[in-house]
């Protein structure tokens, strides 16, 4: 089995299981069912695709809580608890007039003392002076107590809402493919991250050097009502662009396959993440109206 990386503590997975399945397990007994490739990820693991929103109010939330401001440092915790109903979109959105103004309860009321917390900011490199590079940094900053809870008490309100729109997204998800028709085809794709050809004898001027070349993989899951298992298909190139002609590089010998191995399909659902320079952009969009024609496809785009 391919190795699988636990993204959270198994308290908090359990925790989220008994929250959506009336099936009550006791936390030793989910602990026993954890697959054997599924495992705790060590040091050489890095994240690598960590949310800058989640990032920085868990770090407010991490540091109140080594202060005593906060009896819990999970953020779904604390934002769950300033709503009437985690699932309303009202109250996430602030539109419900009995939970709208209701803010994070402190443990202790803030003071003037100054803490140090980390933030992850955007800033413009100086380093080139010929060209200026919009990079993200990491900086510790020391403000007091009060100002910080201020900030995370404005934060938390944009994060209610961002914390819906995740559950909402992945409810979408899960529904879409539980109910697929004969006819429907979901397909969720994502580039991996830019990998480093190597050689197994290499020259001192190669590996010291900038003569290592890049391969780009493509990767995705492809589901249908009639194959009972899903499809994980790779594509792999020595180009590193990530444009739309690029992804529609990449996905058409998918769609090939999915047009001789299931004849029923007419209707394609895709799935992906939202960066502007690869699947939401105009290009994009332009290239779904035009390159379906030659397939003979309705599609969905989520």
């Amino acid at each position: 089995m391919q190795k699988r990386l636990l993204t959270d503590t198994l308290k908090n997975l359990h925790r989220k299981f008994q929250s959506e399945n009336s099936d009550q397990v006791s936390y030793s007994f989910f602990c026993t069912l954890r697959p054997f490739w599924v495992v705790t990820p060590t040091e050489s693991d890095r994240k690598t695709c960590l949310c800058k929103t989640h990032e920085n109010i868990g770090f407010m939330a991490s540091t109140f809580f080594k202060c005593g401001l906060l009896s819990s440092k999970n953020l779904e915790e604390l934002a769950d608890a300033t709503v009437c109903n985690p699932d309303s979109k009202a109250c996430a959105y602030g539109e419900c007039v009995s939970c709208c103004s209701t803010a994070v309860t402190m443990a202790r009321p803030a003071s003037n003392n100054a803490i140090s917390l980390n933030q992850r900011s955007t800033e413009t490199s100086t380093s080139n002076e010929e060209k200026a590079a919009i990079i993200t940094v990491k900086k510790e900053l020391t403000k007091t107590e009060d100002e910080v809870v201020d900030q995370f008490q404005e934060k938390i309100i944009k994060f209610k809402q961002h914390l819906f729109n995740i559950r909402w997204q992945y409810r979408a998800y899960r529904q879409l493919r539980e109910d697929l028709k004969d006819h429907e085809c979901l397909i969720h794709v994502d580039f991996s991250e830019n990998y480093l050809c190597k050689y197994a004898n290499e020259v001192q001027s190669v590996h010291f050097g900038g003569s290592h070349q890049q391969a780009t993989l493509h990767t995705g899951v492809l589901y249908t009502a009639a194959q009972k298992n899903p499809i994980a298909f790779c594509s792999i190139s020595p180009s590193r662009r990530h444009d739309p002609p690029a992804i529609w590089a990449h996905l058409d010998p998918v769609l090939d396959m999915v047009q001789s191995r299931f004849l029923q399909v007419t209707q394609l659902h895709f799935v992906s993440d939202g960066p502007a320079t690869q699947y939401r952009q105009k290009g994009n969009f332009l290239l779904l109206f035009t390159f379906f024609y030659t397939h003979n496809y309705y599609f969905l785009s989520h």
